[in-house]
């Protein structure tokens, strides 16, 4: 596990990336969608509220979910 800011983290080598996004505004979300996209194929990315983009991004689960503080919409993608 890391426990870093993840727009300063190399995030090449990852395999699976956990991102709880509700709260995220465009200022921190569209940094770390270009991040994402530089990922290696294969990467699992388990996410919660953004959707990725069906062009680089295979999403294998999606649906709602209940959470401590309500229902939120969860995804499971894999870099293509």
């Amino acid at each position: 596990f890391i426990c870093e800011d993840f727009l300063m983290t190399d995030l090449s080598q990852a395999t699976i990336l956990l991102i709880n996004a509700t709260a995220f505004m465009p200022d921190v979300w569209e940094p770390l969608l270009v991040k994402l996209l530089g990922l290696k194929t294969g990467t699992k990315i388990i996410i919660t509220s953004k959707q990725l983009p069906q062009d680089a991004f295979v999403m294998r689960y999606g649906a709602l979910e209940k959470m401590s503080w309500g229902s939120v919409n969860t995804y499971i993608y894999e870099k293509r």
